[in-house]
């Protein structure tokens, strides 16, 4: 009976061992991104654009292996680096290196709406609003001090025009955010 009792004792020892191992490597596997600020480059600048942009931006990235930085945290990285928004581009990659240096990121992000273009149609008895958008990325390991850029796109149509972009720029979205977290 002793045996058995030192053998549950042993192996329930060895199961908290074990689990506690696992729990330390799941945190160590927690990245930090900052996000800096997007850009709207286009014309189409509506109050509902900006917000459905400020909601879902940093919406994508609350997973749970990802820690983002505070916004005043990155805002004050940017303005420490010199980098000035109004020009409306997306930053080099000498300021995404001063951001995760300053902020102690793992990764930084930008993002830009490069295009968003709505034409509207009218048919005999119905309306209808195809939506384009074209979103500009920058994204740095600086594990690796790797700048990656690239684009992706989205569309829609609906009847109403706010519902045609914002599922236009979501599913672009949504593209960007599975290309950056295939790559965290």
């Amino acid at each position: 009976m002793r045996t058995v009792l030192f053998l549950l004792v042993f192996f329930l020892l060895s199961m908290t061992h074990v689990f506690a191992e696992a729990s330390q490597a799941a945190e160590s596997e927690l990245y930090t991104i900052a996000v800096i600020p997007y850009i709207g480059a286009t014309a189409e600048l509506k109050t509902y654009v900006k917000d459905i942009v400020k909601d879902q931006y940093m919406e994508g990235f609350l997973v749970s292996k990802i820690k983002i930085i505070p916004e005043e945290d990155v805002q004050k990285a940017l303005d420490h680096a010199g980098y000035d928004p109004s020009i409306m581009e997306l930053p080099e990659k000498d300021v995404f290196e001063a951001v995760a240096k300053d902020t102690k990121a793992d990764y930084v992000i930008g993002m830009k709406i490069a295009k968003l273009n709505c034409n509207g149609y009218i048919q005999f008895i119905s309306t209808e609003i195809k939506t384009k958008a074209q979103l500009q990325y920058k994204f740095y390991n600086r594990s690796t001090n790797r700048l990656i850029v690239f684009q992706t796109n989205g569309s829609a149509k609906d009847a109403a025009a706010k519902t045609s972009i914002t599922n236009a720029i979501h599913d672009a979205m949504e593209d960007g955010y599975q290309k950056i977290t295939d790559s965290l």
